[in-house]
């Protein structure tokens, strides 16, 4: 991982080219809770993106059964991640605009 500095010196401006999302990975993660009469674990997703530059980043996702958690994995990886691969981060609010209209029936029509 790359720190702030390292990041500056290998691209001078935010649209240069290194500053393309790469890879998105989710990452499956279930953490013991205990809580009487409730679940026994909390389901999350998180989501490592990293870029051509090597800067990573992370979100996350919390899931309320194990089957959400699989479903959701499943859908970052195949519908939501290709839309991301290979466009840039700096205008990621545009970006995810267009993402969240392209996939606006995504579950509702298919």
């Amino acid at each position: 991982m790359l720190d702030p500095d390292q990041l500056r010196q290998r691209q001078p401006h935010a649209h240069g080219s290194l500053m393309i999302v790469e890879r998105i990975d989710p990452i499956a993660l279930k953490l013991p809770f205990q809580r009487q009469g409730g679940p026994d674990a909390l389901y999350l997703v998180l989501c490592r993106v990293t870029t051509r530059a090597g800067a990573v980043g992370y979100g996350e996702c919390l899931c309320l059964r194990p089957a959400l958690q699989r479903s959701l994995m499943a859908t970052i990886r195949d519908a939501i991640a290709p839309l991301y691969l290979g466009k840039p981060v700096a205008d990621r609010e545009r970006l995810n605009r267009d993402v969240r209209l392209r996939l606006t029936a995504f579950g509702r029509s298919g």
